[in-house]
């Protein structure tokens, strides 16, 4: 296996207000749950990381209403990109990640979802 880690921007409106915030936190961690905590473990991911952008605290975003975007990044441990692959065909995904797309905003260019293999060098 090539283990690899998944690198994900997830842009969001910057006009959020306080409540729909904090839902999408609440959203956001009921998705690491379900992938880390309820997925089997060969299933899952193998690491994870969730922070978001403080500065800039907003980047450019031609779909988001003013232009403007918040953005989240997550970076999650896998066995290989297959095994990322095979977890996001999962009920326990799917149903995770729709509230999160719902709220999400188109990727930003430069910024969609990558996978890298680290090495030491």
């Amino acid at each position: 296996m090539n283990p690899v880690t998944e690198l994900c921007a997830l842009p969001f409106a910057s006009e959020l207000s306080v409540p729909e915030t904090k839902q999408l936190s609440t959203d956001l961690i009921n998705f690491r749950k379900a992938l880390v905590e309820q997925l089997p473990q060969q299933a899952g991911p193998k690491s994870w990381a969730m922070g978001h952008v403080d500065r800039p605290s907003r980047l450019p975003h031609a779909k988001s209403p003013d232009g403007k975007a918040v953005v989240y990044f997550l970076a999650a441990g896998w066995d290989s990109v297959d095994a990322h692959f095979r977890a996001k065909e999962t009920e326990n995904f799917a149903e995770a990640i729709r509230p999160i797309r719902e709220k999400m905003l188109p990727p930003i260019p430069g910024l969609e979802m990558k996978h890298v293999s680290f090495q030491m060098v």
